[in-house]
């Protein structure tokens, strides 16, 4: 499945699923969860910017396997962000 996810709806995903953005030297984007012992790490992307399927999979799975959200249902988050695109309301 294809998806069109901003970098900025990306972010309030994850801040959504209990991640906070550390703060580190160095241009990545590193964040975190305490409660679920997981780290994810992503390219300096900026808010507009469409995240790429590698990131957006990747913490699919880590969020699957960690058992902070359902693989399906993290789908359906983005699949919201990416729909909200699309209508008179969205971006």
């Amino acid at each position: 499945m294809s998806k069109c996810i901003r970098y900025a709806d990306f972010e309030r995903v994850l801040i959504d699923l209990g991640f906070h953005r550390a703060q580190i030297d160095g241009p990545q984007f590193v964040f975190e969860n305490a409660e679920h012992d997981a780290l994810l790490v992503f390219p300096p992307y900026r808010s507009e910017e469409i995240v790429q399927p590698l990131h957006w999979m990747k913490t699919r799975h880590m969020v699957d396997v960690m058992g902070i959200l359902d693989g399906d249902k993290f789908d359906k988050l983005l699949n919201e962000c990416d729909m909200a695109k699309v209508t008179p309301n969205g971006v």
